[in-house]
């Protein structure tokens, strides 16, 4: 899949923003999201793969804040990594 610019979430576009998180900055997340801005972030020399998943986790921390779910965020990886898996494996794109 190829990470898009934008996407829409909950009716609002937000950016994805893919650059190289580890110069200059020292930071260590390979995604990051602030809701209020529309703004992901997404490390670029990390794998597809990882940029894939980072973006659907991000997706979901959109959709817990804004609907204020208070999803733990270990549970938020749990179910990233699952619906990941499952998209994947099964080649399911709507």
């Amino acid at each position: 899949m190829k990470i898009p610019n934008r996407i829409k979430i909950g009716g609002l576009c937000y950016k994805v923003i893919k650059k190289d998180r580890f110069k200059g900055g020292g930071i260590s997340k390979v995604g990051s999201v602030v809701p209020f801005y529309q703004k992901i972030w997404i490390d670029s020399t990390a794998s597809q793969g990882i940029q894939e998943t980072t973006l659907l986790h991000e997706t979901l921390e959109v959709i817990n804040d804004i609907n204020d779910l208070g999803i733990e965020h270990h549970k938020l990886c749990v179910l990233e990594t699952f619906l990941y898996q499952v998209l994947k494996d099964n080649k399911l794109h709507f």
